[in-house]
C-alpha cells in the first residue's frame, strides 16, 4: 500500500488529494493543515454581506481544468458566468473612481500611431516595455500597472508580457502590430468573460474535501519529511519551501532566490447604491 502525504491545505493540497485518491484508491493518505480551516486563501464569509477574502472570479478562457473540476464535482449549478451588463470596471485614480471607459479618448492617438511602429524583434519582454514601446507609458501606467497588480499581485517592469499577456504577444509576432492583429484576427467563439460560484469558492474547497479520501488533520504544521513515505506533496506557500530542502543547497537557492509577493484586498459594503451608471 502507498503511503502519501500532503502538506497544506489549500486548493492545491485538497485537489492533489482528491486526484491522488483516485489515482491510488488503496492508498494511505494524510493531509496536514497548520491554521484551523481547509481553503488556504481561498475563504468565502457571509456576515451581514457576502464577500470572497481571496480569490472571487476566475477568467473562463484560462480555467478550463478549474471548469472541469468543477463539474466532476457535481458543482455545476453553481457557476455563475459574468454578463455583459454587469462588466464595468474603475479605476481608482486622482482620489476617485472613474469608469474604465472615460480614460479610452485618450488612447485612441496611441492606437493610431501604434500600426506604424516597427515590430523589432521576437523576444520575451517586461510588460511595461511591450506596452510602452507599442502604446506609449500612459497605456502602461493608467492600465497595465493595475490590472497587472489585480491579476497577479506583480510589477509591470517584473513580469514577463509573454507570460501575463501572451495573446498580446501573439497578435504582434503574427501580424506586425496590435491594431493590425485585432482588425486581422478572426472571431472566434472562444469562452470569455468571468465566472464564479454562485454560493462562494469556499464551496469549492468543501467538495474537494468531501470527495477526496484521506486523513485531514488540521492545527498541525508539517515539519520534517518523514521516512516510509512514498509521495511528498507539498502545496506550500513559497516561503516555506527552503525548509524542506535546507539538507540539498542547490534546491534551497533555487526557492530563496524566487520573489514572493503579497497583495491585500479591501472589500467595501453599502447599504445603497452608490456609483452612476
Amino acid at each position: 500500500m502507498k503511503k502519501i502525504v500532503i502538506a497544506g491545505g489549500g486548493i492545491s493540497g485538497l485537489t492533489a488529494r482528491y486526484y491522488l485518491s483516485r489515482k491510488y484508491p488503496d492508498a494511505e493518505i494524510t493531509l496536514y493543515e497548520k491554521s484551523d480551516r481547509l481553503g488556504g486563501v481561498v475563504h468565502s464569509v457571509n456576515e451581514g454581506f457576502f464577500f470572497e477574502r481571496g480569490p472571487r472570479t476566475f477568467k473562463v478562457s484560462r480555467s478550463q481544468a478549474l471548469l472541469s473540476l468543477i463539474h466532476e464535482l457535481g458543482l455545476e449549478e453553481e457557476i455563475l458566468y459574468s454578463s455583459k451588463t454587469s462588466q464595468k470596471r474603475y479605476l481608482w485614480k486622482n482620489r476617485k473612481l472613474s469608469l474604465m471607459q472615460t480614460f479610452f479618448p485618450k488612447m485612441i492617438p496611441a492606437l493610431l500611431k501604434e500600426w506604424k511602429k516597427p515590430y523589432p524583434w521576437g523576444g520575451d519582454e517586461s510588460i511595461e516595455t511591450f506596452v510602452t514601446r507599442r502604446l506609449g507609458s500612459y497605456v502602461a501606467e493608467t492600465f497595465f500597472d493595475p490590472l497587472t497588480l489585480g491579476i497577479y499581485a506583480g510589477d509591470i517592469r517584473k513580469l514577463s508580457i509573454r507570460s501575463c499577456f501572451p495573446t498580446l504577444k501573439a497578435l504582434e509576432m503574427e501580424h506586425g502590430s496590435l491594431t493590425k492583429g485585432w482588425i486581422k484576427s478572426k472571431r472566434t467563439k472562444e469562452p470569455k468573460g468571468l465566472f464564479t460560484l454562485k454560493g462562494g469558492l469556499t464551496l469549492l474547497i468543501q467538495k474537494l474535501a468531501e470527495k477526496g479520501r484521506g486523513e485531514i488533520c488540521l492545527n498541525t504544521p508539517y515539519e520534517t519529511l518523514q521516512h516510509g513515505v512514498d509521495r511528498h506533496i507539498l502545496a506550500l506557500p513559497l516561503s516555506a519551501m527552503p525548509f524542506f530542502f535546507q539538507f540539498d543547497p542547490e534546491a534551497c537557492s533555487f526557492f530563496e532566490s524566487m520573489e514572493s509577493v503579497s497583495l491585500s484586498a479591501v472589500n467595501v459594503a453599502f447599504n445603497k447604491k452608490v456609483l452612476k451608471k
